[in-house]
């Protein structure tokens, strides 16, 4: 990283400040500063704390999972009479059961 650096520093413009933000993998550890108007700064380490998107998503899948593990659910989900019934393989049975559900706009409980 250091050689990007120094040839970064000599093409930058000695009047303008120059902000470099670099990640914390190996290769670019121990980096030096190549020009006097330019600041390095390093990105914090990452925190699912931090992206409100990723704990959003945890939580749906959480409640999906919590949804799915009832035994009523279980029960639907395995009833192979039905999928014999309507002549279709278990699977394919199983995934009109989830897409219903997700198109009729069923609630999730998150209890």
């Amino acid at each position: 990283m250091n050689g990007f650096l120094v040839q970064a520093g000599q093409q930058l413009n000695p009047d303008e400040l120059v902000y470099l933000t670099y990640d914390g993998a190996p290769a670019h550890r121990n980096a030096v500063n190549p020009a006097a108007n330019t600041e390095l700064t390093m990105l914090p380490a990452y925190g699912l704390f931090l992206n409100i998107m990723e704990r959003a998503v945890n939580a749906l899948k959480a409640a999906i999972k919590a949804e799915m593990s009832r035994p009523t659910f279980q029960q639907q989900l395995y009833d192979w009479g039905e999928a014999r019934r309507q002549e279709i393989p278990l699977g394919h049975y199983r995934q009109q059961i989830l897409f219903s559900g997700v198109l009729q706009g069923e609630e999730i409980r998150t209890e």
